[in-house]
């Protein structure tokens, strides 16, 4: 890490002599980027939509909840259905097994033994 943090401060001493931006030195085409923002597990639902509102009123473009089983797929559904058009994405740390795999198929897409449903896919 400290070799990390020195090739860092070298690239921003090479842009500052240069006078523009890091960003822009590294190629970058944008002065902004959307960002999102990690919501842990609430004690309710709608604490986390209210934690939710909270953070799109922030600015935040992307919303990642936490799940876990038994706060899941009604809580997305909960929150899709409050807010339909936000980039929703949910994280499960690990939480579940390939076993679990068939509680969270809806066309039949995704079988057990599909590789897309181990970690890393």
């Amino acid at each position: 890490m400290a070799k990390a943090a020195l090739e860092n401060a070298c690239w921003d001493l090479e842009a500052k002599k240069s006078g523009v931006p890091l960003w822009k030195h590294l190629g970058g085409v944008q002065a902004e980027i959307p960002c999102g923002v990690s919501i842990g597990i609430q004690e309710t639902p709608a604490a986390l939509l209210e934690k939710i509102e909270k953070e799109l009123a922030a600015g935040y473009q992307r919303i990642k909840i936490k799940i876990k089983p038994g706060w899941d797929l009604n809580i997305l559904e909960i929150v899709r259905g409050k807010f339909p058009e936000i980039r929703l994405l949910a994280d499960a740390n690990s939480a579940y097994t390939l076993a679990d795999v068939r509680s969270f198929q809806r066309d039949g897409s995704v079988q057990a033994d599909d590789d897309r449903t181990t970690a890393g896919a």
